[in-house]
């Protein structure tokens, strides 16, 4: 018999894991698989997973053995989920037997998808997968994990290299393989202390096709694009830029909805200013830009960048009211009917929480410094945007990053504040209103809820914009 081992896989991890991520894990799988397949050239690659490959009335758990008796490696996708499962803990020990009768080790290739620390030790279903798993180098892709996968060099970059060593293993000299079927792990014995009680793993959820995506919305003559991914609808605008080549612009459309606006006095380093906490209807849906306006969209409207951090990607700074307002007015001019304008308080709050309602958008596993750029890791300056992870609805740099502008006057709270998301007058010369924190202040400054004030006369390199489209907003509402 050939020493090359077959390149067939199994895919363990926890389902609902995948359902949390919406099914970036099958997608993850589905992209090392193709990598697998264009390293290997016309030899068939199979990697195996559940959710696709056990058909109704079929029994699963012999299915499940089957697969793990034929395989040749083990693709582990760890998270705390991973571990405190029975059925994942149990393919790695019956694999690690697997091993054993392949005649050697190196066989398993764990994917770090949400971080794990010592404290989920405790809550391991195995203790020994937990410990054989700490011993293996993995590939680490929780930087990246709400990040659209197959278009993030990262990532694909990681998985190209990961099938590359699945080759090379899978060439070194092996003994023949086994005639006889592999006989799972003895269980371990006793403890000496009771062990806390382990609920019978709950056989899969039936397998239901999921609905076809909605439609996009119609196509506005203003756009270049428009379509649907899995934050929900965007459309790009499309401006041609001073060296000739397009500048693109991404809006993406958030649904009407109510939320808690504010910061509750039990808020860690709240202000305030940040209260009374009261309730806000978004009637209509709006377009919202998904970065800070750019420097290089700034410079192809007005052709001049007045930034003190220059870099075509990073946010636009040093604008002021009257700046940006004729930023706006020559955009119109450029797309007819687009009617940009400054978000109010309550829109900016609102899609920057984006049905969250914490300090920040972070989510589980998730640090500040994963979603902004302040002072604990700028360096004392702007960077790029889309260089951290955006929120539930596909908006980077919400916090962090620059200040934003908002169409707000500037009121030191919210009493007597409109319940229906539309900004309070701002007469004259008085202080404005400006959202999100920037990279030159602290985490206390970093939060959904966080606003300060300046004279919207006074340009200064932490404060930038994004803008909303209104009028021209026909997005699909929540109601």
């Amino acid at each position: 018999m050939s020493d090359v081992l077959p390149p067939i896989g199994f895919w363990s991890y926890a389902r609902d894991d995948d359902r949390r991520s919406g099914g970036r894990l099958s997608q993850l799988r589905r992209l090392l698989t193709n990598e697998i397949e264009s390293q290997h050239g016309r030899i068939k690659v199979t990697l195996f997973q559940d959710l696709n490959a056990i058909d109704y009335g079929e029994l699963w758990q012999s299915k499940i053995e089957e697969a793990l008796a034929q395989c040749s490696f083990l693709i582990p996708i760890l998270t705390p989920g991973f571990f405190q499962s029975e059925w994942c803990c149990r393919e790695v020990l019956f694999f690690l037997e697997r091993e054993k009768q392949l005649g050697r080790g190196s066989l398993i290739f764990p994917i770090s998808w949400v971080k794990t620390d010592p404290e989920d030790a405790a809550h391991a279903w195995s203790r020994d997968v937990w410990d054989h798993m700490l011993k293996v180098q993995t590939v680490c892709l929780t930087p990246w994990r709400h990040y659209p996968l197959d278009s993030t060099l990262d990532v694909l970059s990681r998985l190209s290299d990961l099938a590359g060593t699945i080759k090379a293993a899978l060439r070194r000299p092996v003994r023949s393989l086994p005639p006889a079927p592999i006989v799972p792990p003895p269980p371990p014995p006793p403890p000496q202390e009771p062990p806390r009680p382990v609920s019978a793993p709950a056989r899969p959820r039936p397998i239901v096709a999921p609905p076809p995506p909605p439609p996009p919305p119609p196509k506005p003559a203003w756009a270049s694009a428009i379509g649907t991914d899995q934050f929900g609808d965007w459309a790009d605008i499309a401006v041609p830029a001073a060296n000739g080549k397009i500048v693109t612009q991404r809006l993406r459309a958030i649904p009407s909805g109510k939320f808690r606006m504010g910061s509750p006095d039990t808020e860690e380093g709240r202000f305030g200013d940040e209260g009374p906490v009261h309730e806000v209807a978004i009637s209509q849906g709006f377009w919202l830009f998904d970065t800070p306006c750019t420097q290089e969209l700034w410079q192809g409207v007005m052709g001049k960048n007045p930034s003190m951090f220059k870099g075509p990607k990073r946010p636009v700074e040093k604008v002021n009211i009257a700046d940006i307002a004729e930023f706006l007015t020559a955009l119109d001019g450029l797309m007819p009917g687009l009617g940009l304008t400054l978000p109010s308080e309550a829109q900016w709050e609102y899609a920057c929480r984006a049905g969250t309602s914490g300090p920040n958008y972070a989510k589980p596993g998730q640090s500040l410094g994963d979603i902004a750029w302040y002072t604990e890791n700028s360096g004392g300056t702007t960077h790029d945007v889309k260089g951290k992870a955006p929120n539930d609805w596909g908006l980077y740099d919400m916090l962090g990053n620059v200040w934003e502008w908002c169409a707000d006057g500037w009121v030191d709270n919210y009493k007597g504040a409109p319940t229906d998301g539309s900004a309070r007058p701002a007469d004259g010369p008085a202080d404005r209103a400006f959202r999100g924190g920037s990279w030159f202040v602290g985490a206390r400054s970093v939060r959904a809820a966080c606003r300060d004030d300046g004279d919207p006369s006074y340009p200064n390199d932490y404060l930038g914009f994004r803008s909303l489209g209104f009028r021209c907003a026909r997005v699909r509402n929540s109601d």
